[in-house]
């Protein structure tokens, strides 16, 4: 039977399937920080819930759904957490996109590293390893999305 953790974890990564934002806040513990790694992409500190949960949300205007298939689980008990390797694939908007939907198919490769509270139904802490190439490319797409939806109003 898995543990709480793990349920949690995988909790955590399946409700980016449908961009659920209160199902995601509600997993995260109310001083939860989460890191974006590698430092190469220029993310800086830990960033707090009240900035995550507004920067998830942003994405909402763009992206109706980001599938997440979970590779791996590995958890780790001494140390109450949960490292969770996985894929994922943005599924943009229509209003947002141009082109050809091919150039709008980027999905990438993640790496989650969950701290859990003791009872192991909160995340406290999360690192979130990025697939540097695709973080890049979707820079791009999400830049494009938002000078197409603002032709559109």
């Amino acid at each position: 039977m898995p543990s709480a953790r793990y349920n949690t974890a995988v909790k955590y990564i399946e409700a980016f399937n449908n961009l659920d934002l209160k199902s995601i806040m509600s997993l995260r513990a109310p001083k939860c920080t989460h890191q974006m790694a590698p430092a190469s992409l220029g993310y800086g500190d830990p960033i707090t819930n009240d900035v995550y949960e507004t920067s998830i949300s942003r994405f909402g205007r763009y992206i109706s759904a980001w599938p997440v298939e979970i590779k791996e689980v590995t958890e780790d008990e001494k140390n109450n957490r949960v490292v969770v390797w996985a894929t994922a694939q943005p599924q943009w908007r229509e209003e947002a996109m141009d082109g050809p939907k091919e150039d709008w198919e980027k999905g990438g490769e993640y790496m989650f590293t969950m701290c859990m509270d003791e009872s192991g139904e909160k995340l406290v802490r999360v690192v979130e390893f990025l697939d540097s190439k695709r973080t890049e490319e979707l820079r791009a797409l999400i830049a494009r999305a938002s000078k197409n939806l603002e032709k559109k109003e």
